[in-house]
C-alpha cells in the first residue's frame, strides 16, 4: 500500500456541485441502503456546518444551491443521528402509484393507435377492471410466492407480456397495419389479456398455488360472462393462445414431436426431455427477453432453471443475441460483478458501452441471491445490478464518471431464501418479470425420467428389462420423496439436504448398464439397488440411518416388483459395481463384482503399479472397506461432470484412495501445492494450467482439493464455480483467450456451430465440465464446514457425497 489518497466518487461529484459557480440548483441523490456505517461521516455535511470531511484533510462546504437527497427502502439500521437531521418523506405504494394509474397510462401509451380510443378503452379498460386488482388480491391472500413480489410489479410484467403481441399492430414511417390485421385486434385482446394475467399475476406461486388461481380465474371468467375460454381438461397454465387460429393450444402442440437418442457415451446433464414445462418457459423467456424485459427464474434447487435458460441462450436465440454467462457466490463483490460484465463491452462513443454495434448481450446470473449480507444487510453486487436497472449505467472507477450501458438484458436464476441463500431487496426484483419454477410433479417426472430410460433400453437389452422400466422410475422418484421428507439436516448432518439433482444421479447410473452384464430382471433391480445406495445411503452417517434406509428399500422391492430383498441380493450384504476388474482392457464393461478376493488382488495390482510409477509411494494396506471406498470414487469420475466429496476425518485415506482412484481409470492427479507466501495469484495460475489441460488438451483429470488447503474462502468459491459450470469467472487474460479460441476454432467448424467468441469460450467450458472431476476431502465436524456448505451450495448440490 503507497497510502496515496484516491478520490472515490462522491467526494467528486461533491467537489464538482460546491465549485460549480451556477445558480443552478444542485442535487446529490444517495439512492440505495443507508447503514450505521459510511452515513456516519456524513453527520458533519448534513448538521448546521454542512461540510464535508474527507479522510485526505480535505473539507467541502456545502453551497446555498446543494440539497442531499437520500432515496431508500427502510431506515431500519440508520442511526438517530442520521434520521433526526434530513426531512422525511414516506412514499406509500398504493397512494402513490395506484393499479388504476398505471393501467391509465399503459392504455394511453402502450396499445397501439390504430385501435378506435372509443372501442379501445371501453374493452382494455373493462377486463383491467373487472380482473387485475382482483388478481392482485387474490395473490396477496391465497398464494405462497418464493419470493415475494410488489403490486406494480406484478402489473408492470403483465402489461411487458401483452404489449409484446402488439409488435404488428403498431404503424411506422414504412408500415401501414393491414385492414386484416385491424379486424384481428377485437378479436384476440381478451385471450391475450388472460394469457398475460396467467404468467404475470399467476406466475410467481408454489405449484399449489397454480391450481388455487386456476380455479379463481375460471370462476371470475365465468362470473363477469367473458367471451374467452380455457380448455376445460388441466390448468390454464398449459396452454398458449394460438395468433394463427385464434384458440388456445396445448404447449406441446407448438413444438415438433421430440425423437430421443440415448448411449452409453451420451452426456447425462446435457439430455433435455421437451415437456410442457420446458416448452412454456423458453417461450415465455424468449418472449419477453426478444423486447429487452428482464426476467427471474425462480424455484427449488434442481428444478431445470439453468439448464433450460442455457439451452435456450446457447442453440434458441437469433444470432444477434449475444449471451454472457455469470454465477454469483457468498464472496462476489461488486467490483468483480462490475469488471466481468465491463470486459465484455465495446465503447460505442464518449460515455456510452454495450455489445459490438447491431448486437445485444444477454447476461444471465446464476444463484442471484447467494452475495453475502454486509453487517448492516446491504448487498453490494446486488445494489450495482439495481444502479443499471434504474439508471441505465454505472461509474467508471478510475476516472469517476458515470457511463451509459446499452443493449443489455438481464436474466436471473436463483432459489427460495434461506440456508445461505439471502432475501434480496425489492427495489430490484421490481424489475423483473418472474418465472416461478415448482417443484417439477410427479406426472412430469414420471415422463422425463421414463423417456429417457426407454431410449437407453432399446439398445439391445432383454424384453423383461425393458418391461421394468415404468416401474423403476416410479420406486425411485417415491424413494426420494420419502427420503426428502423424513432425512432431514440437523446440525451434526448439515449435508442432509437432498434434491432433483439426486435422482437424476440414480437414472444417471442405471444408464451405465451394458446389455452383455445385465441380461434379466433380478440383473437389472441389482444394479437399480447399487445406484441407489451409492447416492443416498453413501452419505448417511450413523447405523441408526442406515438401517432405516435398508428397510425402505425392501419395502419398495416388495412394492413395486414383489420381489424380496434375499431374492435379489442372495447371501451377500454388499454391492460393488465397477469396470476395473480387467486392468488393461480396450472395452471397459460397467458390471457388478462378485469375487471380491479377486477384487482384492486387482486393487492390490494396481496400487503396486501406481508405486511403480511415481515417487511418493503410497503403503495401503487394501482391506473390504478400502477397496469399496475406491470403487466408489472410480464410479463417480468415470462419469463425465463426476464429481465426489469425501468426508472423513483426516488420515482416513480420502486423497489416497482418491489417487488410487483415479489412476484406476487413467486420470492424471492435479493438487495445488501450499506454501509460504501462497496467495491467490498462484492460486489463479495453477487454476489456468488445470482448466487448460481439461479444455485444450482434453487431458481427463481429477483436482484433488483439501480444506486443509483453504488458504482463503475465495478459493472454495473458485472450486464451487468449477462444480457448477467448470468455470472460474474473469479467470483468463487476453492471451489466454486467444491460445482458447485458436484450438477451439477447428472443433467449432467441424462441429457446425458458430465460430463466434461466445461460442468457442461455450465449446472450451463443455471439454472441460467433461474433463474435470473434482475430489473434495473434508471433515465434517464443526462450524466452519456447515458455514461452508450454505454458503457454497454446490458442494452438496453437484457432488456425490461418501461418507
Amino acid at each position: 500500500a503507497t497510502h496515496e489518497w484516491t478520490d472515490g466518487i462522491l467526494a467528486e461529484l461533491f467537489r464538482q456541485a460546491a465549485y460549480d459557480t451556477s445558480v443552478a440548483r444542485k442535487w446529490v441523490v444517495f439512492d440505495g441502503p443507508v447503514d450505521a456505517l459510511w452515513i456516519e461521516s456524513m453527520n458533519t455535511v448534513l448538521d448546521e456546518n454542512k461540510k464535508l470531511c474527507l479522510v485526505s484533510g480535505e473539507i467541502i462546504t456545502m453551497t446555498g444551491y446543494m440539497n442531499i437527497v437520500f432515496e431508500v427502502e427502510d431506515l431500519a439500521v440508520a442511526s438517530p443521528a442520521t434520521v433526526s437531521r434530513c426531512g422525511m418523506i414516506y412514499m406509500e405504494p398504493n397512494s402513490c402509484v395506484p393499479t388504476k394509474s398505471l393501467v391509465a397510462s399503459f392504455i394511453q401509451h402502450v396499445v397501439p393507435s390504430t385501435w378506435k380510443e372509443e372501442e379501445r378503452d371501453e374493452a382494455i379498460l373493462g377486463l383491467f377492471n373487472d380482473f387485475m386488482q382482483p388478481a392482485l388480491d387474490f395473490l396477496r391472500a391465497n398464494l405462497t410466492e418464493y419470493v415475494t413480489t410488489v403490486n406494480n410489479n406484478i402489473t408492470q410484467s403483465h402489461f411487458k407480456i401483452y404489449s409484446g403481441f402488439f409488435g404488428p399492430f403498431y404503424p411506422t414511417r414504412t408500415y401501414e397495419v393491414p385492414k386484416d390485421k385491424m379486424d384481428m385486434i377485437p378479436i384476440i385482446y381478451a385471450p391475450l389479456f388472460f394469457f398475460s394475467l396467467v404468467w404475470s399475476a399467476g406466475a410467481s406461486c408454489d405449484s399449489a398455488g397454480r391450481k388455487k388461481f386456476d380455479k379463481w380465474l375460471r370462476g371470475e371468467m365465468k362470473k363477469h360472462q367473458v367471451t374467452t375460454e380455457f380448455p376445460v381438461e388441466g390448468l390454464v397454465y398449459d396452454y398458449v393462445f394460438n395468433m394463427d387460429t385464434w384458440k388456445f393450444v396445448p404447449w406441446l402442440d407448438t413444438v415438433t414431436p421430440q425423437v430421443l437418442t440415448v448411449t452409453n457415451e451420451t452426456i447425462f446433464s446435457e439430455i433435455i426431455v421437451v415437456t410442457t414445462d420446458v416448452v412454456r418457459y423458453k417461450w415465455i423467456i424468449h418472449h419477453l427477453t426478444t423486447k429487452d424485459n428482464h426476467v427471474l427464474c425462480v424455484g427449488p434447487t434442481g428444478t431445470g432453471k439453468t439448464l433450460a435458460i442455457t439451452d435456450k441462450l446457447m442453440n434458441d436465440l437469433e444470432e444477434m443475441y449475444m449471451p454472457i454467462f455469470f454465477t454469483f457466490s457468498a464472496q462476489t463483490t461488486a467490483n468483480q460483478t462490475q469488471d466481468l460484465i465491463f470486459s465484455k463491452f465495446d465503447r460505442r462513443r464518449k460515455g456510452i458501452y454495450g455489445p459490438p454495434m447491431g448486437r445485444k448481450f444477454i447476461v444471465f446470473i446464476d444463484d442471484f441471491n447467494m452475495p453475502q449480507r454486509e453487517q448492516y444487510g446491504a448487498q453490494p453486487p446486488i445494489e450495482l445490478v439495481r444502479q443499471y436497472m434504474d439508471h441505465r449505467g454505472w461509474y467508471d472507477r478510475k476516472i469517476r464518471e458515470f457511463f451509459e450501458i446499452q443493449d443489455v438484458t438481464l436474466i436471473g436464476a436463483m432459489g427460495p431464501p434461506g440456508g445461505g441463500r439471502n432475501p434480496v431487496t425489492n427495489r430490484l426484483l421490481r424489475h423483473f418479470n418472474f418465472i416461478a419454477y415448482p417443484t417439477i410433479d410427479h406426472e412430469n417426472m414420471n415422463r422425463i425420467f421414463t423417456s429417457i430410460l426407454n431410449a437407453f433400453l432399446k439398445n439391445d437389452f432383454a424384453s423383461e428389462v425393458q418391461e421394468m422400466s415404468t416401474l423403476m422410475v416410479q420406486s425411485a422418484i417415491e424413494t426420494y420423496d420419502i427420503i426428502m421428507q423424513e432425512l432431514l439436516p440437523t446440525p451434526a448432518k448439515s449435508h442432509y439436504t437432498f434434491n432433483l439433482r439426486d435422482l437424476a444421479k440414480v437414472m444417471q447410473g442405471v444408464l451405465s448398464a451394458e446389455s452383455k452384464c445385465v441380461k434379466n430382471k433380478k440383473d437389472f433391480l441389482r444394479l437399480y439397488i447399487h445406484e441407489s445406495t451409492r447416492v443416498f445411503r453413501d452419505r448417511l452417517v450413523d447405523d441408526h440411518d442406515r438401517e432405516w434406509y435398508d428397510e425402505l428399500m425392501k419395502k419398495q422391492l416388495t412394492k413395486f416388483f414383489n420381489m424380496r430383498m434375499q431374492e435379489v441380493m442372495g447371501t451377500s450384504d454388499r454391492l460393488i459395481y465397477g469396470d476395473f476388474m480387467q486392468p488393461g482392457a480396450d472395452v471397459r464393461l460397467y458390471d457388478e463384482v462378485s469375487d471380491f478376493s479377486a477384487m482384492q488382488q486387482v486393487m492390490v495390482q494396481y496400487l503396486d503399479e501406481y508405486n511403480d510409477n511415481t515417487s511418493k509411494k503410497m503403503g495401503l494396506v487394501m482391506f473390504i472397506d478400502a477397496i469399496e471406498h475406491t470403487a466408489r470414487i472410480a464410479r463417480v469420475i468415470r462419469k463425465p461432470g463426476g464429481h465426489i466429496l469425501n468426508l472423513g476425518v483426516g488420515g482416513s485415506g480420502r486423497q489416497s484412495l482418491s489417487r488410487l482412484a483415479a489412476f484406476i481409470c487413467e486420470y492424471s492427479v492435479e493438487q495445488v501445492e501450499i506454501i509460504k507466501g501462497y496467495g491467490t495469484t498462484q492460486w489463479k495460475e495453477d487454476l489456468k494450467r488445470i482448466l487448460r489441460g481439461c479444455g485444450v488438451e482434453e487431458k481427463q483429470t481429477v483436482f484433488l482439493f483439501t480444506d486443509t488447503q483453504i488458504v482463503k474462502e475465495s478459493f472454495l468459491e473458485d472450486v464451487a464455480g468449477i462444480l457448477n459450470s467448470g468455470e472460474v469467472p474473469n479467470l483468463f487474460e487476453a492471451p489466454d483467450l486467444e491460445e482458447i479460441m485458436s484450438k477451439m476454432k477447428p472443433i467449432c467448424v467441424a462441429e457446425g456451430l458458430p465460430v463466434t467468441k461466445v461460442s468457442m469460450y461455450a465449446r472450451f467450458l463443455r471439454f472441460v465440465r467433461a474433463n474435470i472431476h473434482v475430489s473434495l476431502c473434508m471433515s465434517p465436524q464443526g462450524e466452519v464446514f456447515r458455514n461452508r456448505l450454505r454458503m457454497f451450495p454446490a458442494l452438496v448440490n453437484c457432488c456425490t457425497i461418501d461418507w
